[in-house]
């Protein structure tokens, strides 16, 4: 009787830890759906597309969720320089799991670098703002990729003094795009956490 009352015990105690997590989204009142801008690393991205909320998706582990995070690297191309690439999966942030059936499902910041590009010049972005005329958006949606301008402001790019590895970055700042004259991406706000090991520069 003890043995099954302590596993029943357990059982609780892991329904309880799994279920009480929760993602750091952390609401803003003046633009319904996103969440504020934040500079801690927390793995949270949010837009606007044409006035629709987009934000990273979630997974569900053992002890609460886990946001998918930023995808960074550098393409190697044969032109003069390289391109910087910071993407990340999206969702409409409808209170649903909705990946799969959201008209969208990917967005991609793209800006030129040099080709001697490293982790030093990732941190001299810290404060930097780039307009579009030289940066670009990208949009997976299914099949199709969907392609504009873009306008970024790196607010906080540096490391993670509370990693004791100082091996992560905090990433996070503002964004806007257009693609064409019929999609508009508004409002945009990311505040990541990268790990150096991940890195391809």
């Amino acid at each position: 009787m003890k043995f099954k009352t302590y596993i029943l015990k357990t059982c609780l105690l892991i329904f309880c830890f799994y279920g009480c997590g929760k993602r750091n989204f952390f609401p803003d009142p003046d633009d319904p759906g996103l969440s504020i801008l934040s500079s801690k690393g927390f793995n949270v991205a949010t837009s606007y597309i044409n006035d629709t909320p987009y934000i990273n998706p979630k997974r569900n582990i053992l002890f609460g969720v886990l946001n998918d995070t930023l995808s960074l690297f550098k393409v190697v191309t044969n032109g003069p320089s390289d391109t910087l690439s910071f993407s990340w999966p999206i969702e409409l942030n409808n209170g649903s799991d909705t990946f799969y059936n959201a008209p969208y499902q990917r967005i991609a910041l793209l800006m030129p670098i040099a080709k001697s590009f490293t982790i030093r010049d990732l941190l001299a972005l810290n404060g930097q703002q780039f307009n579009a005329n030289t940066n670009s958006v990208v949009l997976f949606n299914y099949n199709k990729i969907l392609s504009g301008n873009s306008n970024i402001y790196f607010v906080r790019i540096n490391w993670n003094l509370s990693n004791s590895d100082k091996n992560q970055i905090i990433i996070s700042g503002l964004f806007n795009a257009n693609i064409g004259d019929s999609i508009f991406i508004t409002k945009g706000r990311f505040d990541f956490l990268v790990s150096t090991d991940n890195l391809n520069f």
